[in-house]
């Protein structure tokens, strides 16, 4: 038990790293500060709220008799709604909240970083949770593939491109691709289907860390970027931004 504790604290490395990486994005920024440190503690929050989301389609399933047919069907929907969709539905409710209060100030970067860190909180909690029920080499590979993190930056950067470009709705997209990639990746795990396509997971998670990389990278160079720190909505559109 001692040594699997010992591997989870060593699989936070990873998410723990992001989390501070994005608080420095302003740095000195007291307040910001807050806001990241808000959104984590609202991601390991999200337990309750998705544990009752989960159960609420699960009883949906039953009630139309969907757990009838085939095994698959009963795969497809369990990675799809039950887990992909009520987990990123839930951590961008989070981010939404955020970006509303911060409206008249909040730029692309912030919007990333707000859309990120709910995934890193809820990805600290799941990980601890599955201490109880998965092994040593698994709790590291959650702390290196970081994968809630990654699918909540996918959802801020779409919705913070979106809304630089002026459009008043770029949430469904956003949350579209991440529930496909992450339905995919989790449905590709099952066991009807992992034999044959449960390397398709492992690209994916592959992918994701060559995403993380990429985004630090990126995030190092643009940090002082106008293009990435000016607000997204100008004072004068506050109204209209909140009713997006």
């Amino acid at each position: 038990m001692w040594i699997a504790l010992g591997a989870l604290l060593v699989s936070y490395i990873f998410p723990v790293g992001l989390l501070i990486f994005l608080i420095n994005n302003h740095k000195g920024d007291k307040h910001y500060r807050k806001n990241c440190l808000t959104l984590f503690a609202q991601g390991i929050g999200l337990a309750l709220p998705v544990l009752l989301g989960s159960l609420a389609t699960r009883l949906v399933f039953a009630l139309l008799h969907l757990n009838e047919l085939h095994p698959l069907v009963n795969d497809v929907f369990s990675s799809f709604i039950t887990e992909a969709m009520v987990e990123e539905y839930m951590k961008y409710m989070c981010t939404r909240r955020m970006i509303r209060q911060e409206h008249d100030s909040v730029s692309l970067m912030d919007v990333m970083a707000y859309a990120c860190i709910p995934g890193i909180g809820f990805e600290v909690m799941e990980a601890f949770v599955y201490l109880f029920s998965t092994n040593i080499p698994q709790i590291l590979v959650r702390g290196i593939t970081n994968m809630h993190s990654v699918f909540g930056l996918i959802v801020g950067l779409i919705v913070g491109y979106g809304y630089k470009k002026g459009r008043k709705a770029p949430v469904i997209p956003a949350l579209a691709t991440s529930i496909l990639i992450h339905g995919t990746y989790n449905l590709c795990l099952s066991e009807t289907l992992f034999d044959n396509w449960g390397f398709i997971s492992l690209i994916i998670a592959i992918a994701c860390m060559i995403f993380i990389v990429v985004f630090y990278i990126k995030m190092i160079r643009k940090r002082k970027d106008p293009e990435f720190t000016a607000p997204l909505f100008p004072t004068e559109k506050a109204t209209e931004a909140e009713a997006a």
